[in-house]
């Protein structure tokens, strides 16, 4: 699998840079990678999010599928010639250290993280499970959840589908790193705004480096989330709707197709860039890439909020959406509301004091925080462009404040907005003279901030001096092509080398870490890896995380068996209710008068082999299997989780 996984790497970088070739002309070198890593991605989501729909997502129609985009793409490329004028990025090569820093400090977590396995709640309750069933099934349908939040079922899946993507790597280590492309996606998106507002390369590079190095970008660039990939495609649909430039149009449609796929209440985000569509811009678009990225957004970009809407009459669902006492769309849910000074105050708190170690430090939020009126004041005489974006800010916080309730908020879901304030802290620099140069010196701040340890941060600044010793005698010799082959091609293999020892010792170590960061809960899922065989039809009760139990090579199924009847419904099947939101009530739905009998018919139709049932709640489960020996038979138990085999003569053969 990984040997056709490489491939499906090759053929979607050539056509990206295809497109790009096409849609970039003589364009600058920071918008041409902008553009392709853009439709790299636009590949793998619109491509999933197509065939899941046919169910026909098996490695030999993705495959088809990526040739047949080349062969679209060589077609639309006839009679526009294969010349492409480039512009470099312009900087002198002592600038090229804070860059080299930056690879560095990537390389080393990338190094140090690249044996662990897949964590984080999000991962390993929705994120992966729903690649697996996606692989599994071949299709995108549904994949209901129970005892958590049911919201998840009906979220948006872009990501998950890039988890799915790398699923078939069959390498689960890699997990870990979908999100980090997006990093530098980011940051070229903000150094290309920094480039197209007249910012000096040094503030351009300071802004790449402080986008790059806020804690939750880099954290969440090794972690199963999808709240980075949200910021980059809200960045990069930014970077060019901004521009005066009408070319950029087809960009700025597919980031925000892929800014819609990333999460539920991404619209607070696309709102404020609205009337960016509006301005004048200068030249000219190829009508068929910009038809094709409306096509785009609408087919893929707003496809979940088309099938909510058409299963439930929600685009939205579970949430209830109300405009005064009018309810738009009825949903499950309904949210709890505080006075807006008490909300405002709630969510100042979370930035200037931090709950997670991939929450921003509360002096670097301090710090953005004052530097965005500074930029608001200064953008509003000199650069009005510049000044409405940075208005996207505050806008998007109200928005965010409005939309979303205060028991649900999180720093990560502004990390869009958040992350624009790398240019709202480096822009008054442009008019500071001799004092921009005090910005390496906050770039380092933001590299020492963003390391565990001191020894980390001079392991990082040695091998950034490694990379740039090479790099600054080539650029001086102007062998430019070298000067950025060598370092490249010497953190490739230092990341080959990472990759081959991930390779050879994940197996030894994937289930201690799981217990040092998850406990007891790990040694369920230890238990049903190591003792699945060739796959185990698997029902389980009560709050999990679940993606370990699909087993090492995801053999096992895994669902949830209804206790009123023997076939499981999705939630918005059990009709509407009108539940105050605070994470499982909707049980209350979709569990109302267990039957026995009906449970027991669902497993014998399913051919379940194994019960997993969470202890320490009341759930009725729990009492049908622990008081009937003859059917359910006790094979693993500890103080999180009982493991039953179902053994009842009368099942389905």
């Amino acid at each position: 699998m990984f040997i056709l996984w490489s491939t499906w790497l090759a053929i979607l970088s050539l056509n990206s840079v295809l497109f790009s070739m096409s849609v970039s002309r003589e364009e600058k070198t920071s918008f041409f990678i902008l553009s392709s890593l853009i439709f790299f991605y636009c590949q793998v989501i619109g491509i999933f999010t197509i065939l899941g729909f046919f169910g026909m997502l098996h490695p030999a129609f993705i495959t088809a599928a990526f040739l047949l985009v080349t062969f679209l793409l060589g077609l639309a490329r006839r009679g526009t010639g294969t010349k492409i004028l480039m512009r470099s990025m312009g900087f002198p090569p002592l600038y090229a250290f804070p860059f080299l820093a930056v690879a560095a400090s990537y390389c080393l977590n990338a190094y140090y993280r690249m044996p662990m396995p897949p964590l984080t709640t999000d991962g390993l309750l929705y994120h992966l499970p729903f690649a697996v069933e996606f692989a599994r099934s071949g299709s995108t349908k549904l994949v209901p959840l129970y005892f958590v939040d049911v919201s998840m079922t009906y979220y948006p899946q872009g990501g998950s589908m890039l988890y799915l993507f790398t699923l078939f790597s069959g390498k689960e280590f890699l997990f870990k790193f979908v999100q980090a492309p997006f990093a530098l996606i980011g940051g070229i998106a903000l150094y290309a705004m920094a480039e197209e507002n007249d910012l000096p390369p040094l503030l351009a590079i300071s802004t790449f480096c402080i986008f790059t190095l806020i804690r939750p970008v880099i954290k969440e660039a090794f972690l199963c989330y999808v709240d980075l990939f949200s910021a980059a495609a809200f960045l990069s649909a930014l970077c060019s709707i901004s521009s005066p430039d009408r070319k950029r149009l087809p960009l700025a449609v597919l980031s925000s197709a892929l800014l819609m796929t990333s999460k539920n209440f991404v619209l607070i985000f696309l709102l404020p860039l609205i009337p960016f569509f509006f301005t004048v811009k200068n030249g000219r678009t190829a009508r068929r890439y910009l038809a094709g990225s409306v096509i785009f957004f609408i087919l893929v970009g707003c496809f979940t909020y088309i099938r909510n809407l058409v299963l439930t009459g929600n685009p939205v669902y579970p949430a209830t959406v109300s405009a005064g006492n009018s309810t738009l769309f009825h949903g499950l849910f309904s949210y709890d509301r505080k006075p807006f000074g008490e909300a405002l105050a709630g969510l100042w708190n979370l930035f200037l004091r931090p709950v997670t170690s991939t929450d921003p430090a509360g002096s670097v939020s301090a710090l953005f925080f004052v530097s965005l009126p500074v930029s608001l004041a200064i953008s509003f005489f000199r650069n009005r462009r510049l000044f409405y974006a940075f208005l996207a800010i505050p806008i998007s916080f109200l928005l965010y404040m409005a939309a979303i309730p205060p028991g649900y908020h999180q720093v990560r879901h502004l990390l869009p907005v958040y992350s624009l304030l790398s240019l709202s802290l480096v822009y008054p620099f442009r008019y500071a003279g001799k004092l921009a140069f005090a910005l390496p010196l906050i770039c380092l701040y933001f590299l020492a901030e963003s390391l565990v340890s001191v020894s980390q941060l001079l392991e990082c600044l040695i091998l950034a001096s490694i990379l740039f010793f090479p790099f600054l005698f080539l650029s001086r010799k102007k062998r430019h092509a070298l000067s950025l082959a060598v370092p490249a091609l010497f953190i490739a293999t230092f990341l080959a080398w990472s990759f081959t020892i991930a390779s050879d010792i994940y197996e030894k170590v994937k289930t201690e870490t799981w217990k040092n960061f998850y406990g007891k809960e790990a040694e369920a899922w230890e238990f049903v890896q190591g003792n699945s065989g060739g796959g185990r039809k698997i029902a389980y009760a009560g709050e999990f995380l679940l993606y370990p139990f699909y087993g090492k090579n995801f053999e096992n199924d895994l669902f949830y068996q209804s206790v009123n009847g023997s076939e499981t419904l999705p939630v918005h099947r059990y009709g509407k209710s009108n539940i105050r939101f605070t994470g499982g009530e909707a049980a209350f739905l979709y569990r109302e008068n267990p039957s026995l009998e009906a449970w027991l018919t669902g497993l014998r139709e399913k051919d379940t082999d194994w019960i997993v049932i969470r202890k320490g709640k009341p759930l009725v489960e729990y009492e049908w299997t622990s008081g009937n020996e003859r059917i359910f038979r006790l094979i693993f138990s500890n103080e999180v989780a009982d493991i039953y085999s179902f053994g009842d003569p009368a099942r389905k053969k």
